[in-house]
């Protein structure tokens, strides 16, 4: 069974990244240029719960990433228990930020 396929999010693109050799899905969008906002989900939710906020974050000139945590959504779910603790989604995610090269560096 694959995961049903979320409705668009006005103003972002859905994508994927391959991070420490995980499919990461994200949606993308806002101002290349502008001040850079994660949208980071609760546990067992997706990216999707932000569908309200980011296109007015996007409509504000801001850049907005919204990824999906690893074991949800469309990203991978890889089995057992490593790499789903607050440390490793954090870094994951980091490591997502640097391959897309989201925010331009900005601190």
């Amino acid at each position: 069974m694959t995961a049903a396929e979320p409705a668009p999010i006005p103003g972002l693109r859905s994508t994927f990244a391959t991070v420490g050799g995980l499919r990461l899905h994200y949606w993308i969008g806002g101002e290349p240029k502008g001040q850079p906002v994660i949208l980071w989900h609760g546990f067992l939710s997706t990216g999707y719960a932000w569908r309200e906020v980011a296109p007015a974050l996007t409509e504000a000139g801001m850049a907005v990433l919204v990824p999906d945590m690893r074991g949800f959504g469309k990203s991978d779910k890889p089995a057992g228990n490593d790499g789903y603790d607050a440390r490793s989604l954090f870094e994951e995610c980091r490591a997502l930020v640097a391959a897309i090269g989201f925010g331009g560096g900005r601190p």
